[in-house]
């Protein structure tokens, strides 16, 4: 059975959802759905403890997209690759998968603009956008 993209999409934010509903909260670490609201980042960055990390400095943030094909993907990696991100993983299979990592300083804000704009062009590849965590 072939699946869109967009039924890739919604499949990835039910699993996140239902990840997200199952931990209670956004905890340090975990992987952030790009659906996530400014109002919910907010939440998670203050949620860390100030003696463990500082947001305040740059950290490597990964970023995975999945795709019906690794070509999507390939060309995703190729266009993101010339934005500044490294590639970390492109992995074929059932649900080819790719992820990214960029080092960079986030708030709540910043996140979700990236976030916007790695859905947007994701999609441009034919591919979706499934989360983003910090590696602290």
């Amino acid at each position: 059975m072939r699946y869109s993209v967009s039924m890739q999409r919604t499949q990835v934010r039910a699993v996140l959802a239902g990840l997200w509903l199952a931990m209670g909260s956004i905890a340090p670490a975990a992987a952030l759905p790009p659906s996530a609201t400014r109002a919910e980042l907010q939440r998670w960055f203050d949620s860390i403890p100030d003696g463990r990390v500082v947001m305040a400095t740059p950290h490597d943030w990964q970023y995975s997209f999945v795709a019906p094909n690794g070509r999507a993907l390939e060309a995703l990696s190729a266009a993101l690759v010339r934005d500044g991100y490294r590639i970390v993983t492109l992995e074929g299979g059932a649900t080819p998968t790719l992820r990214m990592a960029k080092t960079d300083l986030h708030s709540p804000l910043t996140l979700v603009k990236r976030n916007q704009s790695l859905d947007k062009i994701a999609r441009s590849y034919g591919a979706a956008y499934a989360d983003c965590t910090v590696v602290l």
